[in-house]
């Protein structure tokens, strides 16, 4: 098989969906603790150069007739330094141990793990998911139980109190008799509408529990669908973590046959090693992601026992088009803020005239029937009292002032979340264009660049190997995988602003709810 075959991209690369994990794209500089001893490096030198120091190292610097290698060499306090010296045997003079140091030096790499994302079973669509939400959610449960609490607060307060029944003897031992004794009857009486306004009130708490509830829905859906995204964009992440993984892999092994061919030196592919672990290291992120990013989407539907599951769609699908004006609208006509924020200003109102009519007396009425036990005829007699509380000192002014200063705050509101929606809205519509824009000149123009070139790089260094070295190919390689770690971020990007989208326009129904785009 040649070299251009084996390096040639898997036509994937030039398709829709190309993607990989951010940190893992950029090339680490040669390994320089894997250097061939030089000729001209005598073994004490080449000793001290992988022994640790007996002390810190010196930060001077060295002098310039000081050997190059030993100039170069790598702090022993670094990771990786204390790896002995490349050396291996002439391939002319032994091949066999030259071979066996070979097979001992690059052994055979572990075969890839396989794609953890499912392929057979049922398929779940974002619309199933969040009517499963819907069903189990327990934070949806909690919002009704605050809906029914803020009714059953609204009926109590509109009930007039309860009168009291007791038993009252008066004058007992007066004249050695049992004195006057018998039953009352005790009432507070609420006045100016005292009732009907505390009613009122607790009924816009009713409306605001309902308006919370409808709240609670829309964010729950909207985790859905942030998580859904990102399951989506973590498969075609694990999918490209895969092909580059596998890329590095091949074009590690074509520099260990260059080796044994006599065309590369030892310290060369132990550099490609070092690049295709890298792959395997984001391969295995790729996964964790995969997994945390399902367990997460599971989480948000209300059933964290949900294992892994095909999923419709994909992360190269088209995204909804979204236009700036007409979310805005819908936000400022239909956003629960905003209703809450209108129920507040309500309310504010409401309590201002509770303030206002506090002051108004309240009526105590007492009504006493007795048998009068003193002297004959041993009548029966009834006493009636009423008491009003006069408002001399206590008119509520305090109260009145602060339920005045609480409707000022109420009536700035809605100004504020208005503020606040259109901040937010701002935010969101930037990272849906910009990463939007980012997705299609990567897919249109970038990638398929970066394709030609790697491509054009492996023909020519097969052409032209004396005006075009291996390293060339990995560098371009290389810079394929960043532009690849650069499109998942922006398809990441653009799904994220998608859902933050939605949630400010509050859509039921992600597709077909989505304003279209003014002609």
């Amino acid at each position: 098989m040649s070299v251009r075959s084996r390096l040639g991209l898997p036509r994937l690369f030039g398709a829709i969906g190309l993607g990989l994990l951010p940190g893992c794209m950029t090339a680490p500089p040669p390994a320089e603790g894997l250097l061939v001893r030089p000729l001209d490096v005598t073994a004490s030198q080449v000793a001290e150069d992988t022994q640790p120091p007996a002390r810190p190292v010196s930060q001077t610097p060295r002098a310039p007739g000081t050997p190059l290698p030993l100039r170069l060499r790598v702090p022993a306090e670094l990771p990786g330094a204390e790896v002995p010296p490349m050396v291996m045997p002439s391939a002319s003079a032994d091949r066999p141990a030259f071979e066996r140091a070979l097979a001992e030096m690059f052994p055979p790499s572990p075969a890839l793990p396989a794609d953890l994302v499912p392929t057979d079973g049922p398929m779940l669509n974002l619309a199933e998911l969040q009517q499963q939400m819907l069903a189990v959610h327990p934070s949806l449960r909690q919002a009704a139980a605050d809906v029914d609490a803020a009714r059953g607060a609204a009926l109590q307060a509109g009930l007039p109190p309860n009168p009291s029944f007791g038993f009252e003897a008066d004058t007992v031992g007066s004249g050695r008799t049992a004195g006057q004794q018998g039953a009352k009857y005790e009432q507070l009486i609420k006045t100016a509408g005292k009732l009907r306004l505390a009613q009122a009130a607790a009924l816009i708490d009713v409306l605001t529990a309902e308006v919370n509830l409808r709240r609670a829905q829309y964010d729950l859906i909207t985790q859905v669908r942030a998580t859904y995204f990102a399951v989506l964009v973590a498969q075609e992440q694990l999918r490209i973590a895969h092909l580059v993984a596998r890329l590095t892999e091949e074009s590690f092994r074509v520099q260990v046959d260059q080796l044994r061919g006599g065309q590369a030196a030892p310290y060369e592919p132990a550099q490609l090693r070092a690049l295709a672990e890298q792959a395997r290291a984001a391969l295995r992120q790729a996964e964790n992601r995969y997994r945390s990013a399902w367990r997460q989407l599971a989480a948000a539907v209300g059933r964290p026992d949900l294992p892994p599951t095909k999923l419709a769609g994909s992360a190269t699908m088209a995204a909804p088009a979204f236009d700036y004006e007409l979310i805005r609208a819908r936000m400022f006509e239909l956003h629960t803020d905003l209703r809450n924020a209108a129920n507040g200003v309500a309310r504010a109102r409401t309590q201002v005239r509770i303030a206002e009519v506090t002051p108004v007396p309240d009526v105590n009425l007492k009504v006493v029937v007795q048998k009068d036990f003193t002297a004959p005829p041993f009548a029966t007699t009834a006493n009636v009292e009423i008491g009003v509380p006069t408002p001399v000192w206590d008119r509520n002014q305090g109260g009145i002032q602060q339920a005045r200063a609480q409707l000022g705050r109420a009536l700035e509101e809605a100004q504020r979340v208005r503020l606040d929606l259109q901040s937010r809205l701002a935010d969101a519509i930037e990272r849906y264009e910009t990463n939007r824009q980012f997705v299609e000149a990567y897919r249109n123009q970038i990638l398929p660049d970066q394709v030609r070139a790697y491509r054009g790089v492996v023909q020519r260094y097969q052409q032209e190997p004396d005006k075009v070295n291996y390293n060339d190919i990995i560098t371009t390689q290389q810079s394929l995988v960043t532009s690849l770690s650069n499109y998942l971020q922006s398809l990441a990007g653009q799904w994220q602003a998608v859902a933050d989208l939605a949630a400010l326009a509050q859509l039921d129904d992600l597709y077909p709810a989505v304003p279209e785009v003014k002609k």
